[in-house]
């Protein structure tokens, strides 16, 4: 679909019409315009697509450690080697955030130390394990406090429930197959509620530490050693863990304040508001 219709990660080829779109967008726009994009094997490649973004206005690059064809059953590790390439070439001009391999805090941690890049991304761990840059939770409680947040803020179409629990539930589900027929013909909360009941009488007589498969290691069940599986992830409260605090973009301004301002909201002059990142890179939201 997306090669058809010229969009996504098939625009990689078409170098002047990204310059055209992202340009168009840093004209018309009042808040800075980000991009996010896969990269070549060819180092040089993908440098000049990034200095392609970079040159029409682009103020941050998010790189998806992989190639275009790397999803799916074809997925490989992310490339962090090229990361670290990327981030040294646009040191001091934009941050860099890598995407990709980041299933959990000692991931995100293990990234920042070997790239020495500005943030980190998570896309599909994130729906299997919401708790991913948090905090350790069984699965099964995520799964009941998300069914909790179905009751207050009512989800249409229902398969949107289906769809996340697949994934939270996907530990439990991939070894007793006859819940997948469950959560399959289920068609109300109650009924969801039913498959996490099962699931955790389940988890009481085989324990937590019987479940370790990861929907998204699916297609590459070997990146999961026992060693992996059993490390325990440590409870996460401060921010300063959660980016390289160290790099230019975030002391490239005068505003001492600037690097503690990036995961809060602040007031700027005439009361607007400076958000997050958007305020470290000294743009208006």
């Amino acid at each position: 679909i997306a090669k058809r219709g010229r969009y996504g990660a098939f625009l990689m080829e078409e170098l002047d019409l990204l310059a055209e779109i992202v340009s168009t967008l840093v004209k018309g726009l009042k808040i800075p315009v980000t991009c996010k994009t896969r990269i070549y094997k060819d180092f040089d490649r993908t440098i000049r697509l990034c200095e392609t973004l970079v040159g029409a206005g682009a103020s941050m690059l998010t790189i998806h450690g992989r190639t275009r064809e790397e999803k799916g059953q074809l997925v490989r590790a992310a490339d962090w080697a090229m990361l670290a390439r990327i981030k040294k070439h646009f040191a001091g001009r934009v941050p860099i955030v890598s995407n990709g391999g980041i299933s959990s805090m000692e991931d995100l941690q293990r990234c920042l130390a070997e790239t020495g890049v500005d943030g980190v991304m998570s896309s599909e761990a994130v729906l299997e394990n919401p708790a991913l840059f948090q905090r350790t939770i069984p699965q099964i409680d995520l799964a009941e406090q998300y069914l909790d947040f179905c009751r207050q803020y009512p989800v249409h179409p229902i398969k949107c429930v289906r769809s996340h629990l697949i994934k939270m539930l996907h530990r439990y589900t991939v070894k007793h197959t006859e819940l997948r027929e469950m959560y399959g013909t289920a068609h109300t909360l109650d009924e969801f509620a039913d498959v996490c009941k099962i699931c955790r009488e389940l988890i009481s007589v085989n324990g937590e530490e019987s479940y370790t498969e990861s929907w998204y290691y699916r297609y590459n069940s070997s990146r999961y050693s026992d060693e992996v599986k059993s490390v325990p992830l440590n409870i996460v409260l401060d921010k300063d863990m959660l980016v390289n605090k160290k790099t230019s973009f975030l002391t490239s301004t005068n505003n001492e304040s600037t690097a503690d301002d990036l995961w809060g909201t602040v007031e700027g002059d005439d009361n607007e508001e400076y958000c997050g990142i958007f305020h470290s890179l000294n743009f208006a939201t």
